[in-house]
């Protein structure tokens, strides 16, 4: 597994993309994460961001723009954490969403975020990024989180940890106030906020 270079792991992810079913293919996806074990940029790459960059493919996949991403030459996710943008380029390497490519974009605080249709705010970024994420709520830029209380701030999915595995909730409300809407074949698989919400 040593002499793994990115360009191996790439393409392994690659393909696991290009087979999944028009439904997360979560054993798969694990399958991934074992391979996914050889040294990256010089360190291991974090299990848990390659899943959940997984899962935010699959958000993007299923998810409805009202707008309709007309006049965008890319699908940009964007995020403030480098570890999470270095881990995307990866798991999302010629990848294509809504038919077209998708681009990682590193962003702080102070950005212009017209060009980001996704957003992943990290644990490590979550106090910056408060009072930004409340701000963003009417606009249709999918916002996903992982801290309690994001989805209050106006957040649309928040990933928790449940019996050590990764869980996510949806706010079907706040994607609809963002002109967003979310595949049933998502939603079944999440928890509804205001369903004995985690928050």
């Amino acid at each position: 597994m040593s002499n793994f270079n990115n360009q191996v792991l790439a393409s392994m992810l690659y393909k696991y993309f290009s087979s999944t079913p028009k439904i997360f293919n979560i054993k798969a996806l694990i399958l991934v994460l074992i391979i996914s074990s050889a040294p990256v940029f010089g360190a291991e790459l974090d299990r848990e961001l390659i899943l959940k960059s997984g899962f935010i493919y699959n958000f993007s996949r299923f998810g409805k723009w009202e707008s309709g991403l007309i006049n965008q030459d890319g699908f940009t996710i964007c995020s403030p954490d480098k570890a999470f943008t270095e881990v995307a380029k990866i798991t999302f390497y010629e990848k294509q969403v809504k038919r077209l490519p998708v681009v990682i974009e590193k962003i702080d605080v102070n950005n212009d975020l017209n060009k980001c249709n996704v957003v992943f705010v990290t644990k490590k970024y979550y106090l910056d990024w408060k009072n930004r994420v409340n701000q963003l709520g009417r606009r249709q830029v999918m916002l996903i989180g992982e801290n309690k209380g994001f989805i209050l701030l106006g957040g649309h999915i928040n990933f928790f940890i449940l019996s050590g595995k990764i869980r996510f909730e949806v706010s079907v409300s706040n994607l609809k106030k963002s002109g967003l809407k979310l595949s049933s074949k998502v939603l079944r698989l999440g928890k509804i906020h205001g369903e004995n919400s985690h928050e």
